[in-house]
């Protein structure tokens, strides 16, 4: 799945500070990641981070002045199961609107799952 979502410029810092705290919790102490600059959070550029999940999934946020655009990519449709579970509250509540770039479950939002 390849998803782009628009929410509030508020947002931004949301998603940093839980994806930070993520962080901190598991890919800054866990001795497997600590000197590869790949997996976890990663700031790129000014008022641009990107977190990538051992298993490969991307997630990159650019705060703008009136907007945050998040864009994901991965192999699982749903973001629950991909390892960013600790921003699904955030995309919920604050997601304006989203394009589906790439997926094969269009009839599911992003943070959605079959059951």
């Amino acid at each position: 799945m390849k998803v782009k979502m628009i929410l509030p410029a508020v947002a931004g810092d949301k998603i940093y500070a839980l994806l930070k705290e993520e962080h901190d919790l598991y890919y800054a102490s866990n001795s497997v990641y600590v000197d590869r600059e790949e997996a976890g959070l990663r700031v790129t550029k000014t008022n641009v981070f990107r977190w990538l999940t051992s298993a490969g999934n991307r997630l990159e946020v650019v705060e703008n002045d009136d907007s945050t655009t998040v864009e994901y990519s991965g192999r699982r449709h749903a973001l629950l199961e991909s390892g960013l579970s600790c921003i699904l509250l955030v995309l919920q509540e604050e997601c304006k609107d989203f394009e589906y770039i790439d997926t094969q479950r269009p009839d599911l939002k992003p943070w959605e799952t079959a059951s």
